[in-house]
């Protein structure tokens, strides 16, 4: 399908008009809409993540990264969020989450060389850490890439290769069918299949873990005024 054909459908309706009028074709199932999107962005993104990393496989991965989130959340993306902003955060936040790695492995790597020469270790992890984002942000930025790669536990072993390969190793579905012993038809198939079912699961535990934030709450309150009593 030609995108750039689809996009001219919308007239002069603005950037983020169209952008709210694809997502919800695309949350309602469209997936020709949700791919409009990707090729929207993906070059704007992909210069962006290059600028801040330096370094191609890791900006595939942030790239992959933020496009499973960005259908994971399609939900919550139907509000009066702008998309460009959402997608750029996410890009930057998880583009700090790669930097940080990178710098705590070179900062053991340094201290176990000092510690060859009887020295003792500097804390440079500390003082790699990026000052400018909170504990909070940081503590969020975890939850949430930990619910997607449990959202992703909620597929069969043959779906979960197939978003893996696709999401993560950018490999086209003929390359998946390959490795995987299946046609290319059956590849895309199972990929777009699994789409739905890893939202599901994505939103589904962000809302058991909201209530269960809640009822903590809600306990805690309790026993704080009876303690006051």
């Amino acid at each position: 399908m030609n995108h750039h054909i689809q996009r001219s459908h919308y007239g002069n309706l603005s950037h983020t008009l169209v952008d709210q009028v694809l997502t919800e074709q695309a949350l309602a199932g469209d997936q020709a809409a949700f791919e409009v999107l990707i090729n929207k962005y993906e070059s704007p993104l992909r210069g962006y993540i290059w600028r801040i990393l330096k370094d191609h496989d890791l900006m595939a991965d942030v790239l992959q990264h933020v496009f499973l989130q960005c259908y994971c959340s399609l939900p919550k993306l139907r509000t009066d969020t702008p998309l460009k902003a959402w997608l750029f955060r996410v890009a930057y936040h998880r583009c700090l989450d790669e930097l940080r790695s990178k710098r705590r492995r070179q900062a053991i790597s340094f201290s176990q060389l000092e510690g060859e020469d009887g020295e003792e270790a500097s804390p440079l992890a500390d003082e790699l850490l990026d000052p400018d984002l909170t504990p909070e942000e940081l503590l969020e930025q975890q939850e949430l890439h930990e619910q997607v790669v449990q959202a992703m536990e909620t597929l069969s072993p043959r779906l979960r290769a197939v978003v893996h390969l696709r999401s993560f190793g950018e490999l086209s579905f003929a390359e998946i069918g390959k490795q995987l012993n299946m046609p290319e038809s059956t590849a895309k198939t199972y990929f777009h299949r699994s789409l739905p079912r890893l939202r599901a699961a994505f939103v589904a535990r962000r809302e058991n873990l909201s209530k269960n934030q809640l009822m903590s709450n809600g306990l805690f309150a309790s026993s704080s005024g009876h303690i006051g009593k």
